[in-house]
């Protein structure tokens, strides 16, 4: 979660053991064509979306961290959306932005 902030993006926690039906209108409301998983999870992510990138620890400890600069974000794009439960229907979500998140 710390590394897609720092470079910017914004992300949306998933329970992998929800309904597959939910976290596909998940994926479509927020308009996501990709995951980072565990390799426990790949399987499921990969019938999700375009791209399911496994992280973990051993790759990523292989990536290059030195020189790398990230394009500085606009504080006040999505930093990370949460949805209900949706007991009532289709669930809703809250959209916190980069300002908010760090604000405190």
């Amino acid at each position: 979660m710390l590394g897609v902030l720092k470079a910017g993006n914004a992300f949306v926690p998933l329970d992998p053991a929800a309904p597959p039906a939910r976290l596909r209108d998940i994926l479509d409301d927020t308009e996501s064509c990709a995951i980072l998983c565990s390799a426990k999870y790949h399987q499921l992510c990969s019938t999700l979306v375009p791209r399911a990138i496994i992280v973990e620890r051993n790759t990523i400890e292989k990536m290059p961290s030195v020189g790398t600069v990230l394009p500085r974000g606009d504080p006040e794009s999505p930093a990370y959306l949460i949805f209900t439960s949706g007991s009532t229907g289709k669930p809703k979500y809250e959209v916190s932005s980069h300002l908010h998140s760090f604000a405190n």
